[in-house]
């Protein structure tokens, strides 16, 4: 008599996900100025507003920008990248 075929190891799930920030910039590129994008930085500008209190709306929001799942996924690293210092 055969024996049963063993079955094989499950296989763990791999999943990928793509998140699309458009025009969350951070920082100007090199030929920004020729675009007329000179001083461009969408993030740190958000950042900059939200801590200096200009963001703030009663009962929605308030304080410096907080957006801890967004950090976890590395969006503070293309400030520090390009500046030396994260922005979130």
């Amino acid at each position: 008599m055969a024996s049963a075929p063993v079955p094989a190891a499950p296989v763990p799930a791999c999943r990928a996900m793509i998140i699309v920030l458009d025009s969350v910039g951070c920082g100007a590129a090199h030929d920004a100025e020729a675009y007329g994008d000179a001083g461009a930085d969408t993030l740190g500008h958000i950042a900059g507003h939200c801590a200096a209190g200009l963001a703030d709306r009663p009962g929605l929001r308030s304080g410096p920008l907080l957006v801890p799942h967004m950090a976890a996924l590395g969006l503070g690293a293309c400030s520090e990248l390009k500046f030396g210092v994260s922005v979130v």
